[in-house]
C-alpha cells in the first residue's frame, strides 16, 4: 500500500490541461492561428510540471541521499530550473504575442528588442523573474511532498492508517481544487462564489476528517459530552472556520462568521459524528488487524529466529563434552536449562504479557548455556548485573533476549580479547537495559552471520508493544558496541 498523493496530482493537474485545451478549442477551432498559440502555451505549462516531477526533483532527492556526485547534481537540478524558468517566462509571453487580437500572421511579427513592449512583452528576458520564482515555490513544494510521504511510508504500527488518511486527504483536495477551475473555465457562476467556496469548504472538509480520523477515535470508549471535549470542539472548529472567513473579503461580517460557525456545530459536527458511528467499526477494525497483523509477524521472526538449530547443535554437543569430563551432574543442569527455555518458547511466549521474573529466568538460563559452550580464559570476560528486586510488573515476552544474542554472536573471538557486559535494573516505574560487548571483524564463513532477529525486528516491536514508551539506542563506541533500552512500566 503507497500513498497516492503524486497520482492524485496528476490527475489533477492533467484533468486541468485537457479541460483547458479543450476549452479553447472549442472557442478558437475557426482560428487556427489563435488557437495554436494558446494549446502550445498550455502544453509548455504541462510539460514544465511534467520535467519538475520525473526529471528535475528525482534527480535533487537523489542528490541529497548519494554523497557520490552530489555537487553535480545540484549543479545539474539548477541548471534545469533557470532552463525552465526561462522557457515559461519569455518564451510563453514571446508566444503569447502570436495570439494577439491584432496578430494577422509571422510577417506582421517585429523583430525581438531589448526593453518592454505593452502587447505583448518583446524583452527576451521579460517574465523570466516571475517564471524563476514560480518554479524555485513549485520546486520547495515538490521536495516538501516527496519528504513527507517518505516519513508516511516509514514502516511502522500505524503505517495503513497513515497511509488511509493521506490517500483520503489528496483525493479530496484534488477534487476541492478541479471543482472551481471547471467552474470558471465554462464561466458558470458569478465571481462572488470563488469567495464562498474557500471560506466554507475547506473548514467544513478539515473538520469532518479531524472528527473522524483523530477527535472520535482517541473518545472511543468515554463519554463524549464531557465538558473538556466539547470545549476542545468549539476550540477547534473557531481555530478552522476564522482563517478562511478571511476569504469573502469584503463580503465579510460578523454575522457571516458567526453563520459559517453555525454551520460547523450544527451541520457538519453531527454529520461527522453520524459517519464515524456508521463506520467506525470498520475503522478501528482496520487499525487493530493491522497491528496483530504487525506483532504477528514480528514474534514469528523472533520465534524463527531466537534459537536457530545451530546453536542447539553446539549446545548439546557441549553437553555431550561436559557429561564425559565431569560426570553427570553439569550434564543435568545443561539439560534443565535447555529445557526450561524450550518450555518458554513453547508457553510463555505464547502470552502478550509474562511476568518480568519469568523473562529473567529465560534470560538467566540462555546466558548459562552460552557460558557452558565457551571456554574459561582470560581473554573472555562475561558480567552479569542484574537488580531484580523491584521487577515486579509484565513485559512482552522475548523483548531482552535478542540483545544478548547479538552480543554473544558478534562480541566473542577466540584469537582475541573479548567482552560482554548486561546489566539491568529497575526502579518500579522503569526498566532500564544496557549491553556492551567488543566488536571483531565478521568471518566470511561465519554460519550465524545473517541470524538472530536483527535490530529491525526488535524496533518495530518495541513500536508496537510500546509507543510512547521506550527509549532505544544502539551503536558503536571506539572498540565495543553499545544498546541502551528504556521502558516506562508505569502503565
Amino acid at each position: 500500500m503507497k500513498v497516492k498523493w503524486r497520482m492524485h496530482e496528476r490527475l489533477l493537474i492533467t484533468g486541468i490541461t485537457l479541460l483547458s485545451a479543450g476549452m479553447l478549442s472549442a472557442q478558437y477551432f475557426t482560428q487556427p492561428h489563435f488557437l495554436l498559440p494558446k494549446v502550445g502555451s498550455i502544453l509548455l505549462l504541462y510539460l514544465a510540471y511534467l520535467a519538475l516531477n520525473f526529471w528535475i526533483a528525482p534527480m535533487a532527492v537523489k542528490a541529497a541521499l548519494q554523497p557520490a556526485g552530489r555537487w553535480l547534481r545540484i549543479a545539474g537540478v539548477l541548471t534545469q530550473i533557470f532552463m525552465l524558468s526561462y522557457i515559461l517566462g519569455p518564451v510563453v509571453n514571446w508566444i503569447a504575442y502570436y495570439s494577439g487580437p491584432d496578430y494577422k500572421g509571422f510577417q506582421d511579427a517585429p523583430p525581438l528588442t531589448f526593453g518592454y513592449h505593452p502587447q505583448p512583452l518583446f524583452n527576451v528576458f521579460g517574465g523570466w523573474d516571475m517564471a524563476l520564482a514560480l518554479v524555485f515555490v513549485y520546486f520547495s513544494y515538490t521536495l516538501m511532498r516527496e519528504l513527507i510521504i517518505f516519513q508516511l511510508e516509514k514502516p511502522g504500527p500505524r503505517l495503513a492508517y497513515r497511509i488511509l488518511v493521506a490517500n483520503q486527504a489528496t483525493s479530496i483536495a484534488a477534487a476541492f481544487f478541479c471543482v472551481p477551475f471547471a467552474v470558471a473555465v465554462f464561466h458558470l457562476v458569478n465571481p462572488v462564489f470563488y469567495h464562498y467556496y474557500f471560506a466554507l469548504l475547506p473548514p467544513v472538509i478539515l473538520l469532518w476528517m479531524g472528527n473522524y480520523y483523530w477527535l472520535f477515535p482517541a473518545r472511543e470508549g468515554k463519554n463524549p459530552r464531557t465538558p473538556e471535549f466539547l470545549l476542545k470542539l468549539v476550540v477547534y472548529v473557531t481555530f478552522l472556520t476564522v482563517p478562511f472567513s478571511l476569504f469573502l473579503g469584503e463580503e465579510w461580517t460578523p454575522v457571516l462568521l458567526i453563520a459559517l460557525m453555525a454551520v460547523q456545530l450544527l451541520l457538519t459536527l453531527p454529520v461527522s459524528w453520524l459517519i464515524y458511528r456508521n463506520r467506525k467499526d470498520a475503522l478501528l477494525q482496520l487499525l487493530g488487524s493491522q497491528t496483530r497483523l504487525a506483532r504477528s509477524n514480528a514474534d514469528l521472526q523472533a520465534l524463527r529466529s531466537q534459537i536457530n538449530p545451530h546453536f542447539l547443535f553446539n549446545a548439546l554437543n557441549s553437553l555431550y563434552a561436559t557429561s564425559l569430563r565431569e560426570g553427570s551432574t553439569h550434564t543435568a543442569a545443561g539439560i534443565q536449562q535447555l529445557g526450561d527455555m524450550m518450555r518458554f518458547m513453547l508457553h510463555d511466549n505464547q502470552q502478550d504479557l509474562i511476568p518480568m521474573r519469568t523473562e529473567l529466568d529465560y534470560l538467566g538460563n540462555y546466558i548459562a548455556l552460552q557460558r557452558l559452550r565457551l571456554p574459561e580464559s582470560s581473554d573472555l570476560v562475561i558480567e552479569v548485573n542484574v537488580n531484580d528486586k523491584d521487577c515486579n510488573f509484565l513485559i512482552a515476552p522475548m523483548l531482552l533476549i535478542p540483545f544478548v544474542e547479538n552480543a554473544f554472536k558478534h562480541g566473542i573471538s577466540m584469537e582475541q580479547k573479548s567482552w560482554i557486559s548486561i546489566s539491568l535494573e529497575c526502579d518500579g516505574l522503569q526498566l532500564c537495559f544496557r549491553v556492551r560487548n567488543s566488536v571483531h571483524p565478521r568471518l566470511v564463513n561465519d554460519m550465524e552471520r545473517d541470524s538472530g532477529i536483527g535490530l529491525q525486528n526488535v524496533r518495530e516491536r518495541l513500536l508496537l508493544l510500546y509507543p510512547g514508551r521506550h527509549e532505544l539506542y544502539y551503536g558503536r563506541q571506539v572498540d565495543e558496541f553499545v544498546i541502551t533500552l528504556k521502558i516506562n512500566t508505569n502503565s
